[in-house]
């Protein structure tokens, strides 16, 4: 098993939730059968439905269970197949918003 490393923080400039987290979620988890507003387990479209379903703990990453499904870290690996996972630049960016604090900004 490869060795992982997390993203430096300090190098990272500020990760925005509506332009840079927002977009992605909505793209890679939105779908109807997934995490959409309607006609799902729960939404992970806003902010809110984010950190009150995708177990985010601001300030922690490793913690927060949006991170793991998403990097596979956890037993849920999200998106399922048929779906795509999240590319490496995705997973950073939400890795980094939650280490910055998960602003809703």
């Amino acid at each position: 098993m490869a060795c992982r490393t997390e993203p430096d923080i300090p190098s990272n400039p500020k990760v925005l939730f509506q332009s840079d987290i927002q977009p992605i979620l909505t793209s890679s988890c939105g779908q109807a059968e997934c995490h959409a507003k309607n006609g799902s387990e729960f939404s992970l479209i806003g902010y809110d439905d984010v950190i009150d379903h995708g177990g985010v703990i601001k300030g922690d990453a490793r913690a927060s269970t949006l991170y793991k499904v998403i990097s596979n870290r956890s037993s849920n690996e999200m998106p399922p197949e048929p779906a795509e996972l999240l590319d490496s630049k995705s997973i950073k960016l939400i890795y980094v918003w939650i280490e910055q604090g998960a602003k809703n900004n």
